[in-house]
C-alpha cells in the first residue's frame, strides 16, 4: 500500500518540476486551455517510470520532501495562471515569505549547533510551541493574512495526523529550498528597490 508520505513527496516533486516548466521563455504567454494542457503533459511525462521509478521519484531523492507550505506555494503558482484562480491576494505573499525567512535564520543555523539553544526540538509536540502558532494564526486572520493563517493550519492538521515521515512539526511548515528560494526573493526585491530609489 502506497502511504500519504510517499504520494505527497511525488506531488511535491512533480510540481517543482511543472512550476519550472510553466516559468520557461513563451510558457507565460500560452493561453489558459494550452497552459493547462502543458501542465497536465508535464505533471503526466515525469510520472512515467523510467529505469523503474518516474522521473520525480529521482527528484524527490535529491530535493527529500518539501514543506506543506511549498505544496502550498507551488500549487497556487500554477493556479493562479487559470482563468478565476486568484485565491489569495498578491499583498499576502510578502508576510509569509518573512516570516519563512525568519523563521529560517533561526532555525538552521541553531540546529546546526550555532548556539545552545535548538529551536528544531520545539517541532516535537512543544505546547507553547503550537499555542505560539495558534496566536500566530489567530493574529494572521485578525489582519486578514489569510494565506499565512491557512498554511499554519493545514501544516499542523497534517503534522497531527503524522502525514509525513518526519514527526517534527517544522518539517511541515519548512525546508530548505523553500528557505533559499524566499531569500533570493526577499533579496532581489531589495535590490530592485534601492536601484529603483536612487533612479530617482
Amino acid at each position: 500500500m502506497v502511504s500519504l508520505n510517499n504520494i505527497t513527496g511525488l506531488v511535491s516533486s512533480t510540481l517543482v518540476i511543472t512550476a519550472a516548466v510553466t516559468h520557461l521563455p513563451g510558457a507565460s504567454c500560452l493561453r489558459y486551455l494550452r497552459f493547462a494542457m502543458l501542465v497536465g503533459m508535464v505533471a503526466l511525462v515525469v510520472l512515467i517510470p523510467i529505469g523503474g521509478m518516474p522521473l520525480a521519484a529521482y527528484l524527490r531523492g535529491w530535493i527529500g520532501d518539501l514543506s506543506i507550505t511549498s505544496l502550498v506555494l507551488l500549487t497556487l503558482t500554477l493556479l493562479t495562471r487559470l482563468p478565476g484562480r486568484k485565491i489569495f491576494d498578491s499583498k499576502e505573499y510578502s508576510p509569509l515569505f518573512i516570516l519563512v525567512a525568519l523563521a529560517g535564520l533561526v532555525l538552521y543555523p541553531m540546529a546546526l549547533g550555532i548556539g545552545y539553544w535548538d529551536p528544531y526540538r520545539l517541532g516535537l509536540g512543544n505546547v507553547w510551541f503550537l499555542c505560539g502558532l495558534l496566536l500566530l494564526a489567530l493574529a494572521a486572520y485578525f489582519y486578514r493574512l489569510s494565506l499565512v493563517t491557512f498554511i499554519i493550519v493545514l501544516a499542523v492538521l497534517a503534522w497531527s495526523i503524522e502525514w509525513y515521515e518526519s514527526r517534527n512539526l517544522w518539517d511541515y511548515l519548512l525546508d530548505p529550498l523553500l528557505f533559499i528560494y524566499v531569500i533570493t526573493r526577499l533579496v532581489h526585491s531589495g535590490t530592485q528597490g534601492i536601484f529603483k530609489s536612487s533612479r530617482q
